[in-house]
C-alpha cells in the first residue's frame, strides 16, 4: 500500500547493492492519554497510519522553500543509496510562549524511543529564537540591534548564521562571489572584499544587514562575521579550513545542504587522479554519511520498529 522504487547502488568497492526506497506517511492526532515510561510527560499526541495522501508520495528530487539552491531545503529525495544512521528532521514555524509577542524565547526538541521498558531521550536539542534584529553600521565598525518583538519565527537556515557577498557591477559583471560555507542562505555573515568590492562598483555599503533569529543558546551570534577566503579553495579541505575560521556555526533543525559544511567533506575528492583511475565510480574516500542530511546532533541509531 506505500509507494516504493527499487534500484542499484555501488559502493566504494565497486560492489553493487540493491536499494529499496519506501515512504510512510502518518498523522498525529490528538489525545489526552499518558504513556508509561514518560514520567509525568503527557502524550499528547499519537500517530496514525495515512494512505492515499500527498505526503505519503515518494520524494524523487530535492525541492526548496524558495529559489532552487538558493534556500533552504524543504524535502530532500528519498532516493539515498545507503544512510548510517537515522535522520530526525524537523520543518517548523517556533510560536512564542502563549500567542504573547516577544523579543526572544527557547525551543526544544526532545525525542525518545522505546526501550528496556520505558523510553529513552536519544535526541534533546535547545535553541533560541528571537523577533527581527539587525547589524547597523557604526562608523568604521557594525553594532547589533536589540530584536524586535515577534509572535512567530521559521526556524530556517536563512534565520541562522551564515550568508553570501555577491556584488556586481553596472554591466552585470561579477566582482565578487563568495558564501558561507556552513550555510549559503543565512545571514550574519561577509567576505572581507564585500567592502571593496562595492566601491570599485559605486555602490554604497547597507546601513544595515539582517541578523541571526535562530541561534544556539551556548554560542549566540554578537557581531557580524567579516571572513577572508584565500584565492583557490578548490576541495572539501580547503572549505573546511576556512569555515573553521569564522567563529560561528548555523543552528537549525531541518536538512544540511548538499554542498555545505560539514556535509560536503563525506562526499570524497574528486581530483585528476580520480578522473584518471575511478570515474565514473565512487573515490575511496567516500562516506556514506554524506547521504545523511540531518544535523550531526539529530542523527541517531536506527531506532526499533
Amino acid at each position: 500500500p506505500f509507494q516504493a522504487l527499487a534500484y542499484g547502488a555501488y559502493d566504494v568497492h565497486d560492489r553493487e547493492h540493491h536499494v529499496v526506497a519506501m515512504r510512510v506517511a502518518y498523522a498525529l492526532a490528538a489525545t489526552g492519554e499518558r504513556s508509561p515510561g514518560l514520567g509525568d510527560a503527557a502524550v499528547t499526541h499519537r500517530c496514525e497510519l495515512l494512505r492515499a495522501h500527498p505526503a505519503g508520495e515518494l520524494c524523487v528530487a530535492d525541492a526548496y522553500e524558495a529559489e532552487l539552491n538558493a534556500s533552504s531545503v524543504k524535502a530532500e529525495s528519498d532516493l539515498a543509496a545507503f544512510k548510517p544512521r537515522c535522520d530526525v528532521v524537523v520543518r517548523a514555524t517556533a510560536h512564542a510562549p502563549g500567542g504573547a509577542a516577544a523579543q526572544r524565547w527557547p525551543v526544544r526538541l526532545r525525542a525518545t524511543v522505546a526501550r528496556d521498558g520505558g523510553a529513552a531521550a536519544v535526541i534533546d536539542k535547545s535553541l533560541t529564537v528571537c523577533g527581527p534584529r539587525w547589524f547597523v553600521r557604526d562608523g568604521a565598525g557594525w553594532s547589533l540591534t536589540e530584536p524586535r518583538e515577534a509572535t512567530s519565527v521559521p526556524v530556517r537556515w536563512e534565520k541562522a548564521f551564515g550568508g553570501r557577498s555577491t556584488v556586481r557591477d553596472a554591466e552585470g559583471k561579477t566582482l565578487l562571489d563568495e558564501v558561507c560555507f556552513t550555510n549559503p542562505v543565512g545571514c550574519g555573515w561577509m567576505e572581507k572584499r564585500h567592502v571593496e568590492a562595492l566601491e570599485r562598483a559605486s555602490q554604497s555599503l547597507p546601513e544595515h544587514l539582517p541578523a541571526p533569529q535562530v541561534e544556539d543558546p551556548r554560542s549566540p551570534v554578537r557581531a557580524l562575521v567579516v571572513a577572508q577566503h584565500r584565492e583557490g579553495i578548490a576541495d572539501a579541505r580547503g572549505v573546511a579550513e576556512a569555515a573553521a575560521d569564522y567563529g560561528a556555526t548555523p543552528a537549525g533543525l531541518s536538512w544540511v545542504g548538499r554542498p555545505w559544511t560539514p556535509r560536503i567533506q563525506h562526499a570524497g575528492t574528486y581530483d585528476d587522479a580520480w578522473k584518471r583511475d575511478r570515474h565514473p565510480f565512487l573515490p575511496p574516500d567516500f562516506s556514506f554519511a554524506y547521504w545523511n542530511g540531518a544535523p550531526a546532533d539529530q542523527q541517531i541509531d536506527h531506532p526499533p520498529p
